[in-house]
């Protein structure tokens, strides 16, 4: 019984002969050797008959097929939009295609195992190709993905044993899982800066992925693999100017402790820190290019594993301000980030994600200061103890976060107000400010603000003051 469509073989012709009764017309027409479907005035390539019980599709299919990209019938003109699914499914005996601008998508198996193809040419004019469209094609020897295409589907060239040479065109930006693995011979690769996500095992198998060396492997500007045995306590950095992360990078490695990510990076794949159990130390630079992040889903982000975020080598970051100017905080951005004791959110944030805090559960104090309330996912602040952390909002808009979930949610709303001693407007009295005043002595310069015993001057008694206001705090 056959239970993988990957698994499929072509049913030898004597096996064919038996069961042709079984057959099920599958076209609406057939002109000059090519089999269409009609929609409205479209038409859609498609197989000449499928055999019932078995997932097999027959098609009289051979030589070089040239595809117009007009067919009348019956006096009407259709215009030929597509190649449908199977459509050349098992046709070993095609030598080339020939597919006209017309064409948008090409559908699932369509060239399925068509293993005497050795040329196509793939127009601008395509959108999609679909899950498994050429695989087993083992007579190609170089393919050229438009940039008409913003992604390529899952297994679209899987095991194309001949395939030499692959040219990505500016405009994909995503590849998809198991695009070419076990494609033997692939040497050459040329991935443009707009793919920014690649999927699990895109090139596995290939031999441009075993001539890589050891450690992460870079496909383009996305950090696709960790290849080899990681070391124990590993740290690794990933390289400046990286766009993305690949789906599962470093699924597994239980030896990974710290992971640096510039902010060049915009998306991370799904699971790529799967099962990163000994991760504990997340570094981000830039925390503004870290809330807009993509996140393929919430083990995407190593802070689910690591729970502590870090400004640099050593600073941990556990009072979290997101810069003035940014506008959302995307989806699982600090997802299980136990060690945030409090969040001052500037008010130009006007949405946050699914998940964003999920499980930051040290929190004490959110500091929210847009006038307009956030539009916030119900699940935002999910399991971290809300209930009983206390939340700062605006004078004119506290009523609306009274009565808005999830802000509705915690256990205190207060009123924000300017605090004496604050000079950093971070809404909070720490050595920050006393350095400020320091600074302000130094130079000899005059702040009102900073005056905070009124003599009209800065000196080491506001310092004093600003030690005393911490201490009460």
């Amino acid at each position: 019984m056959i239970t993988n469509k990957n698994m499929k073989k072509i049913l030898p012709l004597t096996l064919l002969s038996l069961i042709m009764s079984l057959e099920v017309c599958a076209f609406d027409a057939e002109i000059d050797g090519i089999f269409y479907d009609f929609y409205g005035e479209e038409a859609k390539v498609t197989y000449q008959t499928q055999i019932d019980d078995f997932p097999y599709f027959i098609s009289n299919y051979s030589g070089a097929v040239v595809i117009p990209e007009y067919v009348t019938y019956k006096d009407m003109t259709y215009k030929v939009t597509s190649i449908g699914e199977f459509a050349f499914n098992g046709c070993s005996a095609i030598t080339s295609i020939t597919i006209p601008e017309s064409v948008t998508s090409i559908g699932e198996e369509a060239f399925y195992h068509c293993s005497g193809l050795t040329s196509v040419t793939i127009p601008e004019s395509i959108t999609k190709i679909g899950y498994n469209a050429f695989c087993y094609c083992n007579s190609l020897t170089a393919i050229t993905i438009p940039g008409s295409m913003s992604s390529i589907n899952d297994n679209a060239f899987c095991d194309c044993s001949g395939l030499t040479t692959v040219t990505i065109s500016e405009g994909v930006t995503r590849i998809g899982n198991y695009v070419f693995a076990g494609c033997s011979s692939l040497t050459d690769i040329f991935i443009p800066e707009s793919v920014t996500s690649i999927g699990e095992q895109a090139f596995n198998g290939t031999t441009w992925y075993n001539n890589q060396p050891e450690g992460m492997v870079y496909a383009g500007k996305v950090a696709y693999k960790y290849k080899g045995t990681m070391p124990e306590e590993a740290q690794i950095t990933i390289e400046d100017g990286t766009i993305g992360i690949a789906d599962k990078a470093f699924s597994n490695c239980t030896n990974l402790t710290s992971i640096s990510i510039p902010e060049s990076v915009t998306s991370i794949g799904a699971s790529a820190f799967e099962s990163c159990s000994g991760l504990t130390k997340v570094i981000v630079s830039d925390i503004a290019a870290w809330c807009g992040i993509s996140f393929g889903d919430y083990i995407a982000n190593p802070l689910y594993y690591a729970q502590h975020i870090y400004s640099d080598e050593t600073t941990e970051i556990k009072d979290l301000f997101i810069p003035a100017g940014v506008t959302s905080i995307g989806k699982a951005a600090f997802n299980n980030c136990s060690s945030l004791t409090s969040i001052i959110i500037p008010g130009s944030v006007t949405s946050i994600g699914s998940i964003a805090f999920y499980g930051c559960k040290s929190l004490t104090d959110v500091f929210c200061v847009a006038d307009d309330v956030p539009v916030t996912n119900n699940n935002a602040f999910n399991n971290s103890p809300i209930t009983s952390v206390t939340l700062y909002a605006p004078a004119a808009s506290i009523d609306a976060y009274r009565t808005t979930t999830p802000w509705s949610n915690f256990g205190n709303v207060f009123v924000l107000s300017e605090l004496r001693g604050d000079l950093n407007s971070d809404y909070r009295v720490d050595i920050s400010d006393g350095v400020t005043v320091l600074n302000l002595m130094a130079e000899g310069r005059y702040n009102v603000a900073a005056d905070l015993n009124q003599d009209q001057t800065v000196d080491v008694a506001d310092f004093v003051t600003i030690l005393n206001i911490m201490a009460e705090q």
